[in-house]
């Protein structure tokens, strides 16, 4: 019997948002095809719990000290930040080497950035190609130089989308070593035997909106409460459920602007924040309207392909990977970012209009058995990986 090739998965996860749970999602696919090894550098809690499910190999080697956010957007704070944490990254790729030096390792997949940089260095310890996951960027200013040298040194990239794809290829990455591989929606969601313990059995007919994603000013949170604003004073019967929090090293402030937006329009019958929800899936089920009004470039949009496996029609920005996603008119709604004035007059068209509901639903959930199939993401993953193997 062949001894399947052994895959180190090299993460620093902050946080559980899409990528993580993309990363969970094709987890268990893998493990058909490969032994797999995990480090996740800074041991983050509820990723460690929703890791063990899916039954691979967690390696325990932990980096100190855990710093989320350095600021890297500014470039002397960058500076500042290399120069006091050289050392212990340093120190910390030394004892991951000496962690997997007796493991026959054969390959490095990444999906972070900073998992990108150490496992560029890793890569010179182990002599091991490295696949990188390349999940989305805001434009072409968040790839760095040292990214563009790392992305330069691997020996393959998957990108969620076409956008993703095109950024890199105007960053001089080579088109020949990068694949789209669109997200697959997970079916463990058939499992419909709990329901979420929320209200949604209101007296009146009423329109329930989702919105999942977390705290951050590029999800456009604010937009959907703006919107909300609108719907209201129109005196349009709904609730806005939004589900996600603030990610650890995130703006906190951005949470409290939130809550004052609430208090200010007397919005709290008409918006209710869940936090972060480990069975989102639950909630989508019963929403009549799943939105992501980000107002920053999106690289896929993983929430809105859920929501269109359960038949929800949907309403998402015209940027990035969005626009992959979702086809105006026929499976939901495209709006200018930042734009809460038409976000709102477009959940009032779906929500007064059930048999739309139904097509655009419908149509969507064509597209992600189609499109955005987990068995069909996870195949083309394993061609990959044997692709590099064999080059080896």
């Amino acid at each position: 019997m062949n001894k399947k090739p052994r895959i180190l998965f090299m993460e620093f996860i902050t946080s559980v948002g899409g990528v993580q749970k993309v990363l969970l999602n094709i987890l268990p696919g893998l493990k058909e095809h490969f032994d797999i090894d995990f480090i996740d550098a800074y041991n983050n809690k509820l990723f460690r719990s929703l890791l063990e499910k899916t039954k691979v190999n967690r390696i325990e080697c932990c980096i100190w000290p855990r710093i989320y956010a350095i600021g890297w957007a500014k470039f002397y704070k960058r500076i500042i930040a290399i120069f006091i944490l050289s050392y212990f990254y340093f120190i910390y790729l030394l004892r991951v080497y000496f962690c997997l030096k007796d493991r026959k390792i054969d390959l490095i997949y990444t999906n972070s950035k900073k998992g990108l940089i150490f496992s560029y260095f890793l890569k010179y310890f182990l002599n091991i190609p490295i696949l990188y996951h390349a999940h989305g960027f805001g434009s072409e200013k968040d790839i760095t130089l040292l990214m563009v040298l790392c992305l330069k040194k691997v020996s393959f990239i998957i990108c969620v989308s076409e956008y993703v794809k095109q950024i890199l290829i105007r960053r001089g990455i080579d088109e020949k070593y990068i694949k789209v591989i669109y997200n697959g929606v997970n079916e463990i969601y058939n499992n419909r035997n709990q329901r979420p313990e929320v209200n949604y059995e209101l007296k009146r007919p009423i329109t329930k909106i989702l919105l999942a994603g977390s705290l951050q000013w590029n999800k456009g949170i604010h937009v959907a409460i703006e919107a909300a604003h609108i719907l209201k004073k129109k005196n349009f019967s709904f609730i806005l459920y939004i589900a996600g929090e603030v990610a650890e090293g995130g703006e906190i402030s951005y949470k409290k602007y939130l809550n004052n937006l609430v208090e200010r329009w007397k919005l709290q019958k008409k918006v209710v924040f869940l936090g972060w929800v480990n069975n989102v899936h639950l909630y989508m089920e019963e929403a009549n309207i799943v939105i992501l009004p980000s107002i920053n470039e999106e690289s896929f949009g993983l929430a809105i392909a859920e929501a269109m496996y359960f038949g929800k029609p949907v309403i998402g920005s015209n940027i990035g990977g969005l626009k992959e996603v979702i086809k105006d008119k026929f499976n939901g709604f495209l709006i200018e970012p930042g734009d809460s004035m038409e976000l709102a007059e477009k959940i009032m068209v779906l929500g007064n209009d059930n048999e739309l509901r139904n097509y655009l639903g419908n149509n969507g959930r064509n597209l992600v058995r189609s499109k955005f199939n987990i068995k069909f993401q996870i195949e083309q993953i394993v061609y990959v990986v044997g692709s590099i193997l064999q080059e080896r």
